[in-house]
């Protein structure tokens, strides 16, 4: 990170307020399912649409005020972070009828954990892929459920990125 324009003077103490965010968790899981695999084209759906990321719905996270050193000595930033711990989590069900039409794809979500676990805001963030296995991904999602973050002993909302593959096997 650059600040522009900031003068420091080792004389008289200064101070910088910051605003950190949280980072983002992933996951990427594959369901399998007995079948055989089909070619098929390139499926487009309006209802999966590239969108931007769903912002958490409050931005800034923490606070850290820090004195800058009169020394070569390193700044001490950040807070006390416990990341959010995954505690049921179904897996969507392959579509009987796409088995039966050999489609595979791949899903990727991504969504917001919220403050008590809950996911809010579930979004697919790819446009190629069969509704059905977005639906099937989408309705598995929402019913996770997480202990949450917490940063310096709050409950945060962080993004978490879902990926399914959905793979055929004969």
């Amino acid at each position: 990170m650059e600040i522009p324009d900031l003068v420091a003077n080792a004389s008289t103490p200064s101070f910088l307020r910051l605003t950190l965010d949280v980072g983002m968790m992933s996951e990427s899981i594959t369901i399998t399912a007995q079948g055989q695999r089909r070619e098929q084209p390139p499926v487009s759906s309006t209802a999966l649409q590239q969108s931007r990321p769903p912002a958490p719905r409050t931005k800034a996270f923490a606070s850290v005020t820090s004195e800058l050193p009169t020394t070569a000595e390193p700044v001490r930033v950040g807070g006390n972070i416990r990341p959010a711990k995954l505690l049921n989590s179904p897996k969507p069900e392959y579509p009987v009828h796409l088995i039966a039409q050999g489609v595979e794809g791949t899903v990727i979500l991504q969504s917001i954990i919220g403050t008590e676990g809950q996911v809010l805001n579930v979004q697919p963030r790819n446009s190629q892929v069969d509704p059905d296995l977005a639906k099937a991904a989408m309705d598995a999602v929402r019913q996770w459920r997480y202990e949450p973050t917490l940063l310096n002993g709050k409950p945060v909302e962080i993004v978490t990125n879902v990926t399914f593959e959905f793979r055929l096997k004969p």
